[in-house]
């Protein structure tokens, strides 16, 4: 009990009551102290966030457990732009996933090696034609895909730059 005693002397201010309790041969001693507010928190700040389906870059050149298009989609459009894509649409024509104030990013991709051995992986003429015709506002545009079959001069005249999949990955990421 003198350690009780000593116990409560020490902390007394703390608490406005310290309770002693035995239960079953065991002493409990409880300091008490009534909020009519809130009690001192310890500051800081909690994000929740739900993790999407597991992105393995180098699944790209094995074709093994390859990303869905929809996982590829968020995760290059987050390393393109900084930010998150709420809702991601079908593959569309033109490759458009989502748009910033400043881009417009398009991805050309299908979970399948076959596909992406193809030349209809590619960017090519057509599809920089629907590109820019669904780009209204004049912002620039970057392209994900496996292949090109323009060069980069012409593309940057037309505000277009492209992404070499999966090794743009890498470089956005500077890896």
């Amino acid at each position: 009990m003198d350690q009780v005693e000593s116990i409560e002397n020490l902390h007394a201010h703390e608490y406005d009551k310290i309770k002693k309790q035995i239960k079953d041969g065991v002493l409990t001693v409880t300091g008490e102290r009534k909020v009519e507010k809130t009690a001192p928190g310890l500051g800081g700040s909690f994000t929740y966030c739900t993790l999407g389906e597991l992105i393995d870059v180098e699944s790209l050149l094995t074709g093994k457990d390859m990303p869905g298009f929809e996982a590829l989609a968020r995760y290059v459009f987050y390393t393109a732009t900084g930010q998150s894509l709420e809702k991601v649409g079908k593959p569309a024509p033109d490759g458009l996933i989502g748009e910033t104030d400043l881009f417009r990013v398009h991805l050309f991709y299908q979970p399948d090696k076959e596909w992406l051995r193809s030349n209809e992986a590619a960017l090519n003429a057509e599809r920089v034609t629907a590109i820019e015709q669904g780009n209204k506002g004049g912002k620039r545009a970057i392209v994900f895909a496996v292949a090109k079959f323009m060069s980069q001069k012409e593309l940057t005249a037309r505000r277009i730059e492209f992404c070499q999949l999966p090794y743009a990955v890498h470089r956005i990421l500077g890896e």
